[in-house]
């Protein structure tokens, strides 16, 4: 990579290698670790299994000296060293001189793999501060550091005397370096430079100026060895490792210097000097007290020289070195402190077109390939980080993880997930997801209301707004809950059934016609079960107060925002036009609009003193009773009646967004639950026949008699048939919740802040120790089994501050529809290869779509 030595043919070598493969993605985000100061789970994690590899390796005399070796223990020298264990660091560095000796030197190395070579010189300079190799003399003798093609061709430059070089007064081998430097620097094709030629350059004359004997009698060029080391660093930049430490060290030799040259400002060259050899230390340092002191100085120095504006500084720093390279924004902006202007970087960045020249030779692939591996990289690591000691993927796909398969989710994946233990994880984009399939971690999550709350999927919150009172937490959740516990008591349920009674035979009517219009085929019936179940809610929630038109409107639209709420989507597409986000997001609206505009109506009818036959009317009841109460009190009465169910006034708005919730809450689950129970029921002829004798008995031998609340209790089989169905296809089978902080799940295991913990309900429902043969649908289990004493299994409407509120209602429904189904139809399943296979689209429901067909019982 031309923005970077190592990457081209780094990544190339590191997944062909395990040892340094596992070394190099611990560097990925150790720079973020060291700032986040809070350990090194992701280095510590790899770091044994990377010791591990190694110590293979070096056990073979032939593995030993291999560049991969080398290059594996060189890294873990910088992962050492950024931690802070400086000793361990230090004793890789000995470890790869060592092998470096054995191979004859870094000469031979480099002859083998130029990239080790440079690696092994580069990164051992950094983590120890000093030099570990010498550099070669010109004509090629000595085994170390080579130097370039562009240090041997200045030579030439020595043949003239530099005017502003003499004038200096260095000592002999300083003004060489210093000429040499100048005269490549400065010339007009400098920014050509190709990065991996600026590398070699740049380490080959740190090299070369750290190793020099210091020149205690001359301090100006002892600052000025030190402020050219410097500036290599700067225009060099970043490499596979930080040079901070080396360059404060660098700094704090060079300010010892300085004190000599204070005052001396009689000679402009010697002035301009300064005042660059200060600019260079300026940008170059990450120590507060030393910037202080530095800018002081450099004030000190520009004032004595009478420079009252940036382009007078701009003058002294180009007749020393001017800062050309690919670093000019930084350099500028720590030379602003000088003069106070802040305009240096404008200044600087226009320059004599020098930046734009730099920038210009960078391949916008290769950078754009370097950015995308070190991301990659970091992605990975964050997962493995992540996910620690439980199950998954040994290794995530780069960036979107199993996306393809959370959009077209397999039950058999779900099963195998679930198998693997009791918390497993997947990574797709950004979200980290645990799956909890452990009834009793289950239960921790749906009962740890500090550590998590309800998120049922991203989109949810989106789609239902956040102020929905599902995702309200503690207190006003709780307040919330309490006055809607109140919708479902006995007295309220009852007031619904008989508006329910008028969808039934609505749809029934349907049913038996769709199939008469087929011809007696047999044909798909999931959609209308969707129909009828958005029928039954639209109507038990709002009555009359929404057309038939509008049902039917719902009904078919709603799918758009079960369609939306995948386990995890793409990012941002709820704004892109036509997506699934997208229309869920305005099927959302529509029927929030349509539900207020409901609540509005409701509001009026009842303040006209109707009496309550759905929800809603309920709901604005309580409302009144409440203020009517409040008003009495605040008049001053005494021994006023206190409702039942005191309840604060609620807006359309918010009346209309909880009725959404509950049909977001209902409609696929309830459609999945009616789905399969008469898929079941035609394929148990034996199990329905006894059910419609019971339902027929409680009517007292009168079919056509409505159901009544009071019935419930004696339909002993229905209740069990009901129980079984919702055991034996669930039709929630998990609920995801968000993680609002550190979640100690279980002793070994915790969730990061931010990350998806899903507790699974599937498996503790066909928990063969609780419910023997759970693949087999048998409601006598509840009737002379024990199935009904394992209440800590029975997770349908999972538990917690969040549990179903519809726990009674649903039940109860169900039987009721199925009860009047059962003595007013016939119909028969005609089973496909793909009857009996899972869907899962938000919940279960059979691959086929439900083939049946539907006819009036004589």
């Amino acid at each position: 990579m031309a923005s970077n030595p190592f990457i081209v043919s780094w990544w190339p070598l590191a997944l062909a290698d395990p040892a340094l493969f596992h070394v190099s993605i611990q560097t990925a985000s150790l720079d973020e670790e060291r700032r986040a100061q809070r350990g090194f789970p992701v280095s510590e994690l790899l770091m044994a299994d990377s010791v591990s590899l190694i110590r293979n390796k070096i056990g073979s005399s032939s593995l030993a000296v291999q560049d991969e070796t080398l290059n594996s223990v060189v890294t873990l020298a910088a992962i050492e060293h950024g931690k802070g264990n400086i000793n361990a660091s230090r004793a890789h560095i000995d470890g790869a001189k060592r092998i470096v000796e054995i191979r004859g030197g870094l000469d031979q190395v480099k002859q083998a793999n130029l990239l080790t070579a440079r690696m092994i010189a580069w990164v051992s300079l950094l983590v120890t501060g000093s030099p570990q190799y010498p550099t070669q003399n010109e004509n090629g003798t000595r085994n170390g550091v080579s130097p370039t093609l562009q240090w041997l061709l200045s030579s030439s430059f020595l043949k003239t005397p530099d005017p502003v070089v003499q004038a200096l007064d260095l000592q002999t081998e300083i003004a060489d370096m210093f000429t040499r430097l100048r005269g490549i620097l400065h010339q007009p094709d400098a920014s050509s430079l190709l990065s991996m030629e600026l590398h070699d350059l740049t380490c080959f004359v740190v090299h070369k100026l750290l190793l020099m004997p210091p020149y205690t009698a001359s301090p100006q060029s002892e600052c000025l060895r030190c402020a050219m080391a410097l500036y290599m660093l700067i225009i060099h930049g970043t490499t596979y490792y930080t040079h901070t430490e080396l360059a404060n060290n660098i700094v704090q030799l060079l300010k010892d210097h300085l004190q000599p040259l204070a005052g001396k400002t009689t000679s402009i060259p010697f002035g301009s000097l300064q005042i660059w050899v200060l600019s260079v230390a300026i940008v170059s340092t990450t120590n507060p007290t030393e910037i202080q002191w530095l800018t002081y100085a450099a004030r000190i120095a520009s004032n004595a020289l009478g420079l009252q504006t940036w382009d007078h500084v701009a003058i002294h720093l180009k007749n020393i070195l001017w800062p050309i390279m690919a670093s000019i924004l930084d350099f500028g902006t720590g030379l602003a402190s000088i003069n106070g202007s802040f305009s240096t970087v404008t200044d600087l960045s226009k320059g004599n077109g020098l930046l734009s020249g730099w920038i210009e030779k960078y391949s916008k692939t290769e950078i754009a390939v370097t950015i995308l591996a070190i991301l990659m990289v970091y992605d990975q690591c964050m997962y493995l980080w992540r996910k620690g000691s439980i199950a998954g993927p040994a290794f995530k796909i780069p960036f979107m993880g199993p996306f393809v398969q959370a959009l077209y989710p397999k039950f058999d994946a779900y099963l195998a997930q679930w198998a693997s233990g009791p918390l497993s994880c997947v990574s797709v984009f950004h979200k980290f997801v645990v799956l909890a399939s452990d009834r009793d971690i289950a239960h921790k999550v749906f009962k740890s209301p500090t550590f998590a709350k309800p998120c049922i999927v991203p989109m949810a919150e989106t789609l239902l707004r956040p102020s929905a009172w599902v995702f309200l937490q503690g207190k006003a959740h709780a307040e919330y809950r309490r006055g809607l516990n109140g919708l479902f008591t006995n007295k309220a349920i009852s007031t619904y059934l008989p508006i329910q009674e008028k969808v039934y035979d609505d749809y029934f009517e349907r049913f038996v016609a769709a199939s008469e219009a087929n011809k007696s085929k047999p044909m798909a019936f999931m959609r209308l079960f969707r129909e009828i179940n958005c029928a039954l809610s639209c109507r038990t929630f709002f009555g009359d107060y929404i057309s038939q038109d509008a049902v039917e409107k719902i009904a078919e639209d709603f799918y758009q925002v079960t369609a939306a709420l995948e386990l995890v989507n793409v990012p941002l597409s709820v704004y892109v036009p036509f997506t699934k986000c997208w229309r869920g997001k305005r099927t959302a609206d529509a029927v929030l609009a349509e539900f207020a505009s409901c609540a509005a109506a409701c509001k009026a009818n009842m303040a006209a003193g109707a009496k309550p036959k759905c929800i809603v009317d309920q709901w604005v009841l309580h409302m009144m009773e409440s203020k009517r109460y409040n008003d009495r009190i605040a008049a001053g009465e005494v021994g006023a009646e206190k409702p039942k169910n005191l309840i604060r006034e609620f807006t359309d708005e918010e009346i209309g967004q909880t009725m959404f919730t509950f049909l977001f809450a209902s409609q696929d689950a309830s459609s999945s639950a009616t789905t399969w129970l008469f898929q079941v029921l035609a394929q148990r002829p034996d199990v329905l026949d006894r059910l419609r004798e019971e339902n027929l008995s409680v009517r007292g031998g009168n079919k056509q008699k409505p159901f009544e609340l009071s019935m419930l209790e004696s339909l002993p089989y229905t209740n069990a048939v009901i129980k079984e169905l919702l055991r034996y296809r669930p039709p929630v089978i998990f609920v995801p919740y968000e993680a609002t902080k550190t979640f100690p799940v279980t002793p070994n295991y915790t969730i990061s802040k931010g990350s998806m913990i899903v507790p699974s309900c599937y498996p503790a429902l066909h928990d063969p120790q609780v419910y023997p043969n759970p693949e087999t649908f048998d409601p006598e289990r509840w009737i002379t089994g024990d199935a009904e004493s394992k209440t800590k299994n029975w997770l349908v409407f999972g538990a917690g501050p969040h549990d179903c509120l519809a726990r009674k209602y649903v039940p109860l429904t169900m039987a009721a529809m199925i009860g009047k189904a059962s003595l007013e139809l016939d119909w028969v399943h005609h089973a496909t290869n793909r009857s009996e296979e899972i869907r899962v689209f938000a919940t279960l429901f059979p691959e086929d779509e439900c083939q049946l067909v539907f006819t009036r019982r004589e």
